[in-house]
């Protein structure tokens, strides 16, 4: 139950809190187009740092007894090593962590900036998560923002939270 709030959570985060814009909608997070980068120069495994900047809406306290989770908390940071795909303007990364949507995909530029998104649920299918994060590759460092929506109901508590980070990658393996 722990990994399940921990994964709303950080969803959460990812996105920052309230009724979120249009951009974060599912249909458009989960078809983002491919950019006009070539080749696999982004490719390969990253650490990745994650920092709550802002939380917005519903995001209430879920109280389970033993421990009291807390969707969003600005100032939070959570570390992750992601798995970045690249097929020239296709950009694919999958999060080592079950605390997130855990694929984002979308496009990515031959300047190296990135636009990517995805969509999961949690607490079995209740809350429904959208992602959405933009940034750039330069080298073996990434940066750039994102923001999550969670909208559902856990514990008979509405939520409608929306959480922005700032992210920051270094490249620790190359494919």
């Amino acid at each position: 139950m722990r990994a399940c709030l921990s994964v709303l959570v950080c969803a959460l985060l990812l996105g920052g809190c309230g009724s979120g814009d249009g951009d974060l909608d599912k249909d458009v997070v989960t078809h983002l187009p491919d950019g006009n980068a070539s080749g696999s120069a982004a490719s390969g495994v990253y650490d990745m740092e994650i920092y709550t900047s802002a939380c917005e809406g519903m995001c209430p306290e879920i109280d389970y007894g033993i421990f009291v989770y807390h969707l969003c908390d600005v100032g939070d940071r959570d570390s992750t090593q992601v798995l970045v795909d690249q097929a020239d303007g296709h950009l694919q990364v999958d999060l080592d962590s079950d605390q997130y949507v855990t694929r984002l995909a979308g496009g990515i530029d031959s300047d190296g900036s990135f636009d990517i998104g995805g969509y999961g649920t949690q607490n079995s299918g209740s809350v429904q998560i959208t992602a959405r994060f933009q940034g750039v590759i330069s080298g073996d460092e990434f940066d750039g923002q994102g923001r999550m929506l969670g909208k559902g109901t856990v514990d008979q508590q509405r939520i409608d939270c929306t959480a922005s980070y700032e992210i920051t990658g270094t490249r620790i393996q190359s494919p």
